[in-house]
């Protein structure tokens, strides 16, 4: 409010913030993409963990990436095990993504809405979830990679080439 004299002037100023609040908004995605990441490199290198425990704690946090993770769930199956949240349901609103190992595909991983969510055009899941799904079935087959083999050097360091018996290591 600014006064002259007797004639009073109304000042306004207005900014534009619909840029802003988009970016705003694409960061805290980011955060939850790069969320998912953190987690899974955290629970890799927990001491002595086995792939089964590191699969079941992968998918009990995998939820909280995800759009509405109040009504996320998730499994991922491996060969003939499956590992599932607490709240997991079969429904028709999930994303997948298999689980490879150099080609060959051991596995997948799935993230399902437990009630119907849908966004203009895209359904309940946005684009930036599809590409994730992708990204973490693709970093959770190396490290079932990377874990195999671990195991196989240990193997071999104990047991003997000829006959497989325990060695002088063991």
């Amino acid at each position: 409010l600014i006064s002259w004299d007797d004639k009073i002037a109304i000042l306004i100023i207005a900014t534009d913030i619909t840029e802003r609040k988009q970016l705003e908004d694409e960061a805290r995605k980011r955060t939850k993409e790069l969320q998912a990441f953190f987690s899974l490199a955290e629970i890799t290198e927990r001491k002595g963990i086995t792939l089964e425990q590191l699969y079941q704690a992968f998918t009990n946090i995998l939820p909280q990436s995800w759009q509405y993770p109040e009504i996320a769930c998730a499994r991922i199956v491996i060969g003939d095990s499956e590992f599932r949240t607490k709240n997991y349901a079969e429904s028709a609103w999930k994303l997948s993504a298999p689980i490879k190992v150099d080609e060959p595909i051991i596995g997948m991983i799935e993230v399902g809405y437990l009630e119907e969510k849908p966004n203009e055009n895209e359904g309940p899941f946005l684009k930036e979830e599809r590409r994730l799904i992708d990204a973490l079935a693709a970093q959770l087959g190396r490290i079932t990679q990377r874990m195999w083999a671990a195991e196989e050097v240990r193997h071999h360091s104990i047991h003997d080439g000829l006959t497989g018996l325990y060695n002088y290591g063991f």
